[in-house]
């Protein structure tokens, strides 16, 4: 199993139902939220159940958070009524399917003002007040092909945020570094050229450091990386894949980890955020194969939103 995340470090909370054109980038959380109660209502039935039932509508759950990351959204309306809701209605008989049920249906009326607000943008009507709040620098804050347009390229990813992500800005006050080893030989004096040598030097730098790659690379770290603050890590354009041992965030603010992997980490989590850690923007962060789990968050660190497509 393997999960494509966006995190976001917040202390915020808005209420499910109440979201009108204005607050986008929360209706979307909270889709997000919905589609993910009802795979893990649906693994529940597979697994404690021991039936047959709910197994190909867990597939469709996958498909549909595809589509909805994708901003397909009629496609999701359609999926989800169609291959979803209505099959469910058959085995309402059980609790978990009942919920999963339910879940589906609170969903339906959710992505329906979805559609219909993007169709508001798109038309120039409607109750849109204040579209600059998603508009920055010419780039469209969608949440999700925003960051591979040019008006968001290197450190001006920032205007790409949305919702509780507003405000993050990592390294982008700070200077470039390239990483051009792969290598991590020494963690204690790390070499230049490094992972851990950039993340280190954030906290000697003011403003901090924005981390780029100059190739697709395998970095297999001999212990943990324990990142500092203002640091961005950006693996865009590039494949970079981060092994054996996970990175940890801790008493530290305003971090933004970007499209990469962490993977097979061994008896940790692939992302460790604690002790007060605040203004984190995890976003197209691929994690799998970590006994403890994949990004754990604790100790008095920020209250998040984490969305994830398989």
């Amino acid at each position: 199993m393997f999960c494509l995340l966006t995190f976001v470090c917040s202390t915020s909370s808005h209420d499910i139902g109440n979201e009108r054109c204005d607050h986008l980038s929360e209706l979307r959380n909270n889709i997000t939220k919905r589609l993910y109660d009802i795979e893990k209502d649906l693994k529940m039935l597979m697994k404690e159940e021991g039936r047959f039932v709910g197994v190909e509508q867990f597939d469709q759950v996958h498909l549909i958070l595809h589509e909805f990351l994708s901003s397909k959204y009629l496609n999701v309306e359609k999926r989800l009524n169609t291959s979803f809701v209505q099959p469910l209605w058959m085995y309402s008989a059980s609790n978990l399917t009942s919920y999963a049920f339910i879940h589906g249906k609170q969903v339906q009326p959710m992505i329906q003002q979805l559609i219909q607000c993007n169709e508001n943008i798109t038309n120039g009507r409607g109750r849109l007040i204040n579209l600059s709040r998603y508009v920055r620098n010419g780039c469209f804050a969608d949440g999700t092909q925003c960051q591979y347009r040019p008006c968001a390229q290197g450190n001006r990813l920032p205007v790409c945020a949305v919702g509780f992500a507003t405000g993050v800005t990592g390294g982008a006050a700070g200077r470039y570094y390239t990483v051009t080893r792969s290598d991590d030989n020494e963690a204690k004096y790390p070499a230049p050229g490094t992972l851990r040598y950039a993340v280190n030097i954030a906290e000697k730098i003011k403003g901090g450091v924005w981390i780029v790659f100059k190739e697709s690379m395998i970095i297999t770290l001999k212990e943990k990386l324990w990142l500092n603050s203002d640091t961005t890590i950006d693996g865009r354009d590039v494949n970079v894949t981060i092994v054996h041992r996970g990175l940890v965030l801790e008493r530290v603010k305003n971090v933004i980890l970007h499209n990469f992997e962490v993977v097979s980490t061994g008896d940790s989590d692939t992302v460790h955020v604690f002790d007060g850690t605040r203004l984190v923007w995890i976003d197209h962060l691929t994690s799998r194969d970590a006994y403890l789990g994949l990004v754990t968050v604790l100790q008095g660190s920020c209250r998040g939103k984490l969305l994830l497509t398989y």
